[in-house]
């Protein structure tokens, strides 16, 4: 193989002899994995733009945009199991949420019971819980007839309620109180004091929903 430099600037090109000439399929095979990376990247960079991150203190919220606030735990026997919650904007600027009792800072804990608080800044709109599971196991949220939504303002603090499940019944429920949540949601993000918090959860039904991992399939147990 030779090298010659090409009269345009920043031009390199290789010349091959016969015997140094690349196979078609090995230099495909060589390429393969920096291309597979490179989708990979990506794929990571569109996925993190369109996921909303929890608020982190560190400036007021962006008065043209919503801000919903909750809390999110599971009961558990023996350890925890990694409940997931995914929310979705409907339309454009597509924005998911994805609420997490594993892996996030907590302030909701004890013997049987682990989870947080949460504060994320959205686009306004209105949003759909599309699904919930355990990360550590397979089931997954059973077909809803209704969609549960709610909707947000921009300059608004919305609060979306408690979401809890359990291992043993495979059931998520919420509960749409408010003025238990005020103060520890206070407590952890200080910007939220003497903000008006509107409860869009009170207006949002929410029926208990079992996952695929449901026995009885939320006949029972999840209504109970």
């Amino acid at each position: 193989m030779h090298i010659r430099l090409n009269r345009y600037p920043n031009k390199v090109e290789l010349i091959y002899t016969d015997a140094h000439r690349p196979n078609g399929l090995d230099h495909l095979k060589e390429q393969s994995p920096m291309y597979a990376r490179f989708i990979l990247v990506t794929v990571a960079l569109i996925l993190s733009g369109c996921t909303a991150n929890q608020y982190d203190n560190s400036k007021p919220p962006d008065p043209t945009q919503a801000v919903i606030v909750g809390r999110i735990a599971e009961g558990f026997l023996t350890q925890p199991h990694g409940l997931q919650i995914d929310i979705q904007r409907q339309g454009e600027p597509a924005t998911r949420i994805q609420l997490r009792t594993l892996g996030n800072n907590k302030d909701v804990h004890g013997r049987f019971v682990l989870g947080e608080h949460f504060m994320y800044q959205v686009p306004p709109g209105t949003y759909e819980v599309t699904g919930w599971q355990y990360q550590y196991y397979a089931g997954k949220s059973m077909a809803r007839r209704a969609a549960d939504h709610f909707t947000v303002k921009a300059g608004e603090v919305a609060y979306i309620g408690n979401y809890t499940a359990n291992s043993l019944s495979y059931c998520l429920t919420r509960n749409s109180q408010l003025e238990p949540a005020v103060e520890p949601l206070v407590k952890k993000f200080p910007i939220l004091k003497d903000r008006p918090i509107n409860n869009v959860a009170e207006s949002a039904p929410f029926a208990p929903w079992p996952t695929s991992d449901a026995r009885d399939n939320g006949k029972g147990l999840c209504n109970f």
